[in-house]
């Protein structure tokens, strides 16, 4: 008999316990009604039809309630019947437990948008948690007007809109939660994008922002797939060539026959007088090699180009240069 007490006591306790529902402490109103600083909808982000709602808004708080907003108030869009609830979400506890200056997004696909009206009224509403125990339960209502509406239809415009207000929206967050050095934005090469701090706040409260608004995110390349380049000398074929059943190569056929060589010696000794006399002459007038040497530099690229000589004496010329500049400025830097 004890035993089927014992049993009877333990298989109740069970269906308490099962049965249980979280506690909540009994939560205050606002200390004033909350703003709704912007409500912006976009549509068109990710596929034709589809639309995001994004609210920047201000709950009101000296003294947050001790469970965060995750678990007091809910977000909700009404349909312009004024009772049909379109979608519905929380607040993300990033500062403050949520309270105060916070942001959420509602995003709906293409297959839920397209059956709506096009044009609003819609009703953006902020209720209290029944299970928050509030002793009069909150209800606040946002009309959405025409001017919350995008403007572009474009999915890239729409995309660089966005951005553009996330940029305002966390410029301002960083004022009213007196972030300082951890600001939600940062400026790099690429423009202004969201900071780490910022990252990790949008991610929560606009789910997916970094496909809806890929601007905000500075670009990084990770895991390239490199392949080796396979070199051949098609373009100095073509280059040797180009004179092919021309005067010119009569002449430079006729100046390697000159010398008893199978190569154009001709022009060889043709091009290094002109350096030469290039790197002569500038010493004489400017008293300065340099410009000599940069004057006869470029005459042997374009000589290369023309095919008077072939690419790898151009690499070999270059390489000395090289060494030769490298020597004069470690010298420079020595003295």
């Amino acid at each position: 008999m004890k035993r089927l007490q014992i049993g009877i006591l333990l298989a109740i306790g069970v269906v308490l316990l099962l049965s249980a529902t979280p506690a909540y402490a009994v939560t205050p109103p606002p200390d004033s009604d909350p703003i709704v600083n912007s409500k912006k909808v976009y549509r068109n982000l990710r596929e034709d039809g589809d639309r995001l709602f994004v609210i920047y808004s201000n709950i009101p708080y000296a003294d947050p309630p001790g469970d965060p907003i995750t678990e007091t108030f809910i977000w909700e869009l009404i349909d312009t019947d004024g009772v049909t609830v379109l979608g519905s979400t929380v607040g993300y506890a990033y500062v403050n437990s949520g309270y105060g200056y916070n942001v959420c997004s509602l995003y709906f696909p293409a297959a839920d948008a397209l059956a709506w009206t096009p044009d609003p009224p819609y009703t953006v509403r902020l209720k209290g948690n029944p299970m928050a125990g509030f002793a009069d339960l909150p209800v606040y209502n946002y009309t959405v007007t025409d001017e919350d509406y995008t403007l572009f239809s474009l999915p890239d415009d729409v995309r660089t809109e966005l951005a553009a207000n996330i940029v305002v929206i966390a410029m301002d967050l960083d004022v009213q939660w007196g972030l300082g050095d951890t600001s939600l934005i940062t400026a790099d090469e690429t423009g202004v994008t969201l900071s780490i701090f910022g990252q990790s706040f949008f991610r929560g409260a606009i789910y997916g922002i970094q496909a809806l608004a890929p601007a905000l995110f500075p670009l990084g390349i990770t895991n390239i797939a490199l392949e080796d380049r396979e070199w051949d000398e098609a373009y100095a074929g073509e280059l040797e060539e180009q004179y092919s059943g021309t005067w010119v190569e009569t002449a430079r056929t006729a100046g390697a026959g000159l010398f008893g060589v199978d190569f154009d010696l001709l022009t060889l000794i043709i091009l290094l007088v002109a350096f030469i006399g290039v790197v002569v002459a500038n010493i004489y007038l400017t008293n300065d090699h340099w410009n000599g040497l940069i004057d006869a530099a470029f005459i042997m690229i374009v000589a290369a180009k023309l095919g008077f000589y072939g690419l790898g004496y151009l690499g070999l010329i270059a390489a000395i240069c090289i060494i030769y500049i490298g020597a004069r400025v470690w010298g420079f830097a020595r003295g």
